[in-house]
């Protein structure tokens, strides 16, 4: 889910007292849909996506590097007299063990079983054993 990607914003120092507190953020090397945003007064990047481990963003930000998925960008900051400085920014996303969840039940041919919904089947009374009604399908 999007949020943000660290709770703190950068600390940035600007020796210049008439700029304190002027500073404008932006970032840079993102494809042109970007998963990660920065406010541009304080610096703090959200995720403006999902990050999924089991299926990576490859883009120009984004790879996969000896099994590892990583986002790397460059976070910009820039005064008012325009005296900018960068860091460059380095995502790592982590694997987290997610429960299985079941997704469908997919339904016999039978004329005589029914889905009626995600968890529902009907099955007509008296027909004979054996006859296959669902198979219920867990993504893992």
């Amino acid at each position: 889910s999007a949020g943000p990607v660290s709770s703190t914003p950068p600390r940035v120092t600007d020796p210049d007292a008439a700029d304190a507190g002027q500073l404008q953020f932006s970032l840079h090397g993102l494809s042109e849909s970007p998963i990660f945003t920065v406010d541009a007064s304080t610096g703090l990047i959200s995720q403006d996506g999902s990050l999924d481990y089991e299926a990576p963003s490859v883009s120009s930000a984004c790879s996969i590097v000896s099994g590892k998925h990583s986002c790397t960008f460059v976070l910009e900051v820039v005064d008012t007299a325009g005296h900018q400085d960068n860091t460059t920014i380095h995502v790592v996303v982590e694997n987290v063990n997610e429960p299985p969840t079941f997704s469908k039940i997919a339904c016999s041919t039978s004329s005589l079983v029914a889905c009626e919904d995600f968890n529902t089947i009907s099955i007509a009374e008296n027909i004979c054993p054996g006859i296959s009604c669902s198979q219920t399908i867990a993504n893992l």
